[in-house]
């Protein structure tokens, strides 16, 4: 508009011109996979937990080699992505050993609960403070049995745990609500849909939705489901989510919030195992009740056999999946793309964690080429 003014207001023999304005030139990134630090790391080879404190990523519990066999542990380590260190985790307090275990970060400590432990699973856990190095123990829901494969969300001032496999394979439908302020459980209604394991779990910021997962556990078959729940903790009330349009179903699906949506994705379907040739993608509209189907997953291959703990990560504009040929999904352009290969971790299928730390995407496994950053190109 400047240059419209001028060139009316002034002489017409000569035109005016437009001043040139000169922006800084925004720092191009490429994509890059860098390796992580492995003094001092955890030995977990599977089933252990990781979450983001803002500063370090906590490993902690899981399976590590004994010779020719494998021993639970409840040890642990914190790493530091900015001095690529890791920092020893007190065991003084800590839970007792356990793989397959649930735990949520409330802004101040980890929160650690159910899981395997020596024959037995447990609904027991424990609370860890990283600027103490300090465990503390937590009530313990005497109305909830223990349990693996469950879910668990952080609601801002609870966590709530929900469904599981118990002892002698019961599917569990029921679940409980922690609050850390005053050390206090409260049992969530019954679930109307029955039992299931290993299904997706996301918090809105006003309910929990879960989906799929095993809803049959039978010694040779397991029956997927694509069904889902809503949960409303104020209400204590659950509400089905609608079955048009809804995927068939999966075996551990992973979930993400992206603010308006969950999207589910899943490298196997049902309603019993299903198709491999390429995973599914869906999205869910909790205000309208809507499933919309997404791209296939694509730029990954088929060498995991049993691909049923994939992990993803939100990155505030992307569902980042991690597998053999990892790749993420931007429904700002409804598509998906491979991640550069270079670099990679070697995917193990099912005993890597991830956790996106606002700018990164840390992979943590077995060893140092199963384990990565990723900062993604800009």
């Amino acid at each position: 508009m400047l240059g419209l003014v001028l060139g009316l207001a002034g002489s017409s023999s000569k035109p005016a011109h437009s001043p040139v304005v000169s922006f800084p030139a925004r720092a191009v990134r490429k994509e890059t996979w860098s390796p992580i630090a492995t003094v001092g790391a955890p030995a977990s080879l599977w089933g252990h937990l990781a979450v983001w404190t803002g500063t370090e990523m906590i490993v902690w519990g899981g399976n590590v080699q004994r010779g020719s066999g494998y021993e639970i542990v409840n040890t642990g380590a914190l790493y530091d992505p900015a001095s690529d260190t890791w920092r020893p985790m007190s065991d003084v307090g800590a839970p007792s050993v356990r793989s397959d275990a649930t735990a949520v970060w409330t802004g101040t400590e980890m929160i650690v609960w159910g899981g395997f432990g020596l024959n037995e699973y447990q609904n027991s856990g424990v609370r860890y403070d990283p600027a103490l190095d300090a465990w503390r123990p937590m009530a313990t829901p005497e109305f909830l049995p223990g349990r693996v494969w469950h879910s668990a969300v952080w609601t801002g001032s609870h966590m709530i745990v929900w469904g599981g496999m118990g002892q002698r394979d019961q599917l569990l439908s029921d679940g409980g609500a922690y609050d850390p302020v005053n050390d206090s459980w409260t049992p969530l209604a019954q679930a109307p849909l029955g039992g299931r394991r290993s299904h997706a779990a996301v918090w809105t910021g006003g309910e929990m939705i879960i989906w799929g997962g095993v809803n049959v556990h039978a010694p040779d078959s397991f029956g997927l489901t694509g069904t889902g729940l809503r949960f409303d903790p104020k209400a204590n009330a659950w509400t089905r989510i609608a079955d048009v349009g809804r995927p068939a179903g999966a075996i551990a699906p992973k979930a993400v919030w992206t603010g308006s949506h969950m999207i589910v994705v899943s490298l196997l379907e049902g309603p019993v195992f299903g198709d491999l040739a390429g995973g599914f993608s869906a999205s869910y509209e909790p205000a309208m009740d809507l499933w919309e189907a997404l791209p296939r997953v694509v730029g990954f291959d088929n060498s995991c056999m049993w691909p049923v703990d994939l992990p993803v990560v939100w990155t505030g504009g992307s569902l980042v999946l991690f597998s053999n040929g990892s790749t993420r999904y931007e429904p700002a352009r409804g598509e998906w793309f491979p991640l550069v290969k270079r670099g990679q971790p070697i995917a193990t299928c099912f005993s890597q964690t991830v956790v996106w730390t606002g700018s990164q995407m840390i992979v943590w496994g077995p060893g140092p080429e199963y384990s990565g950053i990723w900062t993604p190109g800009r």
